[in-house]
């Protein structure tokens, strides 16, 4: 039987997501090529074709594959939060912020580069399965949140996707503005900026605080 060819031997595909993401960190977006991302995994240039069709198809998996890490840092930060829901939106809130701020580039590739967008559009065009947007995935997590405030007698009476999509909103703008030092206190670290609006969000829910018979003593 035929030894089979390295790129064969080699998981190209999860490879080259992790190599797209650190080679957009250390050059940015505009000055990596499929080449490099081959020479990196360790496979021929063609090879990559098997799994990407264009650099814009390897970005929306970049793209995707960070919707799915946040995912998973949310999840974690609000398991920790135990059984208050207000709680547990208060830490999912502040685990995206870290992630955003930890992950500058790959959350820019997730939010500003327009390649994942038109690769989106030309799949969803096809009707492509792969055309799903896994930030819905993230939006639908703080819906749940959401709903489960309301349970507890916070934001009763809100549609909690308008609630969700605001909440996001406020904490993602946030994030941007502090990025740019577009706040009132630009010498103070974005973290500690970003750290103040899910704070005042927050304070905004907990004043919303009606009289449930779900609600918890």
């Amino acid at each position: 039987m035929a030894r089979p060819r390295n790129e064969e031997r080699l998981d190209i595909r999860g490879r080259a997501i992790a190599a797209a993401q650190r080679l957009v960190a250390e050059r940015g977006v505009d000055r990596v090529t499929l080449a490099e991302i081959a020479a990196e995994v360790g496979c021929r240039a063609p090879a990559l074709y098997r799994y990407f069709r264009s650099k814009e198809a390897l970005l929306l998996a970049v793209h995707n594959d960070g919707f799915r890490q946040l995912y998973a840092t949310k999840l974690g930060a609000e398991a920790a939060a135990g059984a208050s829901a207000i709680e547990r939106l208060r830490l999912g809130g502040l685990a995206y912020v870290r992630f955003a701020l930890d992950h500058p580039d790959l959350y820019d590739v997730m939010f500003n580069e327009r390649g994942p967008d038109r690769e989106l559009a030309a799949l969803r065009a096809a009707d492509d399965p792969a055309g799903a947007d896994d930030a819905t995935r993230s939006l639908a997590f703080l819906k749940r949140s959401i709903l489960d405030c309301q349970a507890e007698g916070f934001l009763v009476g809100l549609d909690p996707d308008i609630a969700a999509f605001t909440f996001w909103s406020v904490v993602h703008g946030a994030i941007g503005l502090a990025r740019r030092r577009r706040v009132p206190f630009p010498a103070a670290p974005p973290e500690t900026i970003v750290a103040q609006a899910v704070a005042t969000m927050m304070a905004l829910v907990a004043a919303t605080r009606t009289d449930s018979s779900n609600a918890p003593p």
